[in-house]
């Protein structure tokens, strides 16, 4: 029996490789879709839509038994026509459905569109100037991402596994667990908070897991890195059309209410946006050829750091020069012809006085700074004394409740802080205070530390399983940098993990771990850079980066997708 086991186990099971589709079968196509459509008028308009619509639903997932690219897209394009209509007068069934059906269609065709897009869309949809809609599409954008991926995949010829390797994945997936665990076993308040906040992480999770599975070779990578340049630039160019809240946040209470003024202005969300992207256009100064390419990055570069001064995130906008300081020291290095020791004290030195000159400025010739001015002059006022006050009550939720080795689980600062004497106490917004746990979700309060947050929430053990996560993909940077022979790849390891300092740095001032969903799509691209600078420097790099693991489970596995 066993051998038997074994023998079906081995059997090579064929994937039908399906060829594109002909003019002929296009134009085929748009006759039937423009036939169901008007189909479903009909029986709409003639009897009860809902029950003709679900038998015609019931037989259309026989087309995808045929393993054919047209089937399969005439399939999906009559689901969509027949849920449309089955929900017809619900505009946000509609919209969804569409969206849904629509964009798996486009992932199947090219997963890796759907991914630029993604980028894009994370940008607008966070940024102040989207009109402050918050994160509503990030789970249909991750459903079509990942079943477009998935039909594309089943429908491949070659293997049936895709094993990717990459060490991180292994602290993710247990803090998903002990996440996921929490929430069903001694959350405070599972529903609405702790379900919405579980569900945000693993969207997060979802794009971090998919991205290395998505960008699987240099012509894909290097339009996904060009994707983080050009999304930089555009939000640069919406930050100049609506600044940083912070200058101007009474007149956008008055625009769009507090509770979205609130989640808009956290200006902090655009700017490490802006921050990730500008790190990853500075490292394409070294890898692009040509005078004119390197001038456009030149401007594109200064450009997105002026933009990224007026978001006024004093956290991001100091953590943002930290890590452009580390840049500049290593590549100085890299480049110097001289002694390597001399040049890194005389760089040290110059950061030093202009640190010095700014200090000068604001407290002696009180230059204006806007509201960096407060950096130097008072510390500990404006903006810090509501995080000191929220850290002071997470502190306290901490040693009161108990349970800081498990955490007191997800949605649990929302749910006890109005117990806690919580306000939303910010001078230039008019005072306001919560009586339900998901008020406190719309007026934007959180412990604003993401590590304060994680011990709060996930206690100890999360806590771990995220610094385990951080200092590993980190250190795998680093050896990146140091070991790729590449200069694409060397500079790309380099200005990701300046990037992801700078971000780290942040955090300290922002952000909750269920907030920071587009930083799990930079961290999957980060993996992604090693794997594919791995892949093509072959066994002796791969062996430097990932000296515990074997090289040939390094390499991907080509499978088309």
């Amino acid at each position: 029996m066993k051998e038997l086991i074994r023998a079906y186990n081995a059997k090579p099971w064929s994937k039908l490789e399906i060829p594109t589709m002909g003019k002929a079968q296009r134009l085929v196509l748009v006759v039937y879709v423009a036939a169901m459509v008007a189909l479903g008028w009909y029986i709409y308009l003639s009897g009860p839509l809902a029950l003709h619509f679900l038998y015609l639903g019931l037989g259309i997932p026989i087309l995808f038994l045929f393993k054919s690219r047209y089937l399969a897209i005439a399939g999906l394009l009559s689901l969509e026509v027949v849920m449309a209509f089955m929900f017809m007068g619900n505009s946000t069934y509609i919209i969804s459905t569409v969206m849904i059906f629509a964009g798996v269609i486009i992932a199947f065709e090219s997963p890796v569109l759907v991914y630029v897009f993604l980028v894009f869309w994370m940008w607008f949809e966070m940024s102040p100037y989207s009109g402050f809609v918050g994160m509503k599409n990030e789970l249909l954008l991750l459903a079509t991402l990942f079943m477009g991926w998935l039909f594309r995949y089943m429908f491949s010829r070659t293997t049936a596994s895709v094993k990717i390797y990459f060490k991180e994945k292994i602290p993710v997936l247990l803090l998903s667990f002990w996440i996921l665990l929490g929430l069903a076993v001694w959350c405070i308040e599972r529903a609405p908070a702790g379900i919405y906040q579980v569900k945000y992480f693993l969207i997060g999770v979802m794009f971090f897991i998919l991205t290395p599975l998505i960008i699987r070779d240099e012509k894909t990578h290097t339009t996904i890195t060009w994707a983080w340049v050009f999304v930089g630039i555009l939000g640069a160019i919406t930050a100049f059309i609506q600044p940083g809240a912070a200058e101007n946040v009474e007149s956008q209470v008055e625009s769009f209410g507090a509770a979205s003024a609130a989640l808009g202005i956290q200006h902090s969300w655009s700017a490490s946006f802006l921050s990730l992207s500008l790190f990853i256009t500075i490292s394409m100064f070294y890898v692009v050829k040509g005078v004119l390419k390197k001038a456009g990055i030149i401007f594109s570069v200064f450009f997105m750091i002026v933009a990224l001064w007026i978001q006024y995130s004093k956290g991001v906008t100091i953590g943002f020069f930290i890590g452009l300081s580390l840049f500049w020291l290593i590549t100085g290095i890299w480049h110097s012809k001289h002694n390597k020791g001399l040049v890194f004290v005389s760089r040290i030195f110059l950061i030093a006085c202009t640190l010095t000159l700014v200090y000068i400025a604001t407290t002696q010739l009180e230059f204006n700074l806007g509201t960096y001015n407060v950096i130097l002059t008072n510390p500990s006022g404006g903006s810090m004394e509501v995080r000191y006050l929220l850290w002071s009550k997470a502190y306290t939720m901490i040693m009161t409740e108990g349970h800081a080795v498990r955490g007191l689980g997800a949605g649990a600062f929302w749910a006890l802080a109005h117990s806690y004497q919580i306000d939303w106490a910010h001078p230039t917004i008019p005072h306001a205070r919560a009586t339900e746990s998901m008020d406190f979700a719309e007026l934007g309060i959180n412990p604003h530390n993401l590590y304060v947050d994680t011990i709060l929430h996930y206690g100890i053990v999360g806590f771990a399983l995220l610094l385990w996560l951080l200092i590993g993909n980190f250190m795998k940077l680093r050896r990146g940098m140091k070991y790729f022979q590449n200069p694409k790849f060397r500079y790309l390891c380099l200005g990701i993990m300046c990037a992801l300092i700078a971000f780290y740095f942040s955090c300290l001032f922002d952000f909750g771990i269920f907030f920071i969903t587009r930083v799990w799509l930079f961290l999957g691209f980060a993996v992604a850079t090693v794997n594919i600078g791995i892949h093509l420097e072959g066994t002796k790099t791969a062996e430097l980066i990932e000296p515990t693991k074997k090289t040939s489970s390094n390499k991907p596995t080509d499978t088309g997708v």
